[in-house]
């Protein structure tokens, strides 16, 4: 069994590259450095789990014993100047394993080197992504009612509002949920859609990077924050890092206003789709509303049609003015009704006269 790889990577530019790899049967660290002439810190992670079992599944199938000592151009071969490598294998019977290159690669080079960088620079200490993700955002506030006469005592209530954001890759369902306090009404929507949560998952992880490696921290219960913001990632295996912060923390609350703003337009994008879907297998007389814009843009004007099947960017004909003049416009969105704050009687709504060729 291979315990330990080294891999160093020198160019004509820049400081060595060092890549090292220690392994268990448990667990694997890989850290990666650079060899400047000022010590810089390491950056890695130690994969456990199923991380660590993925990952040594993957460096199995690369095969590194089998490589070649000496990887060198052929005689006549043109090679650009690359790189000059040195990989160490150390075994746990002791013997070490030296293999070298300049410019020239074995097979799976780029998978080797591929599986080492995601590895020490793994999310959060996982090679895999979550299976579930939840956001909470939740706001305490105090209402002091004025004094009631009769008992003479302030009436007062805690009040608490949250927002709670899940995305479920094992069931691909995403759910938003809205809390109130009594009496109002709470509510939660539920998108069970494959190509809705898979879409939305590398987004989410995206706006997410900027906060770095989180590790599971509890807000301290003695101090009453305003707002509380909590992550719960869950992993395979059912690991999880539980963070619980003030979501008044402008990393925190910069994130948040970028999660809704992409489950908001995941929303609207998939509720296009399921309403497109409808109307090419529903009645062929179902209307519905759509906004179209002249030259690349511009004021959107609002038209009905029948067309089964119109989609967002799709070309239509439609009419313009009191004299039947037609123009080719660009379909920029569309409603199963009446479109909110329309500015004309819906009676004068004119017709898309056909599909643009």
């Amino acid at each position: 069994m291979i315990t330990k790889i080294e891999l160093r990577l020198a160019g004509l530019f820049g400081p060595p590259t060092v890549y090292q790899a220690r392994m268990t049967a448990g667990a694997v660290t890989v850290t990666l450095a650079n060899e400047t002439v000022e010590a810089e810190p390491a950056v890695g992670q130690t994969l456990t789990g199923s991380d660590a079992r993925q990952w040594l599944a993957r460096l199995a199938a690369l095969h590194l014993p089998d490589w070649a000592d000496r990887y060198t151009p052929e005689p006549g071969q043109v090679v650009p100047a690359g790189t000059q490598w040195t990989l160490t294998l150390n075994q746990d019977d002791g013997a070490q394993h030296v293999m070298t290159g300049d410019s020239v690669y074995p097979q799976n080079w780029s998978a080797l080197v591929d599986l080492l960088r995601q590895a020490a620079l793994a999310p959060n200490g996982h090679l895999q992504p979550p299976v579930r993700w939840q956001f909470d955002f939740v706001r305490f506030a105090d209402l002091h009612l004025p004094q009631f006469q009769g008992a003479g005592d302030i009436l007062s209530r805690s009040t608490i509002y949250q927002e709670t954001i899940l995305i479920d890759a094992a069931q691909q369902t995403l759910y938003v949920a809205t809390r109130y306090p009594d009496p109002q009404p709470s509510h939660t929507e539920t998108y069970q859609n494959a190509s809705l949560v898979t879409a939305l998952i590398p987004a989410v992880a995206d706006v997410l990077a900027p906060l770095g490696n989180l590790s599971t921290m509890r807000l301290d219960t003695t101090v009453d924050p305003d707002t509380a913001f909590g992550i719960i990632l869950t992993y395979p295996e059912n690991e999880q890092i539980v963070v619980q912060t003030d979501a008044d923390d402008p990393a925190m609350l910069t994130f948040w206003h970028q999660l809704k703003q992409l489950v908001t337009t995941a929303i609207t994008a998939a509720q296009r789709e399921s309403a497109n879907a409808w109307r090419q297998l529903g009645p062929a007389v179902a209307e519905y509303y759509v906004a179209v814009t002249f030259n690349h843009g511009g004021k959107p004007y609002t038209y009905k049609t029948d067309i089964p099947d119109l989609d967002i960017d799709d070309q239509v004909v439609v009419p313009v003015g009191a004299n039947g003049h037609t123009l080719t416009g660009t379909v920029v969105d569309l409603w199963d009704d009446v479109p909110p704050d329309l500015a004309i009687p819906e009676s004068v709504i004119k017709t898309v006269v056909r599909r643009a060729d």
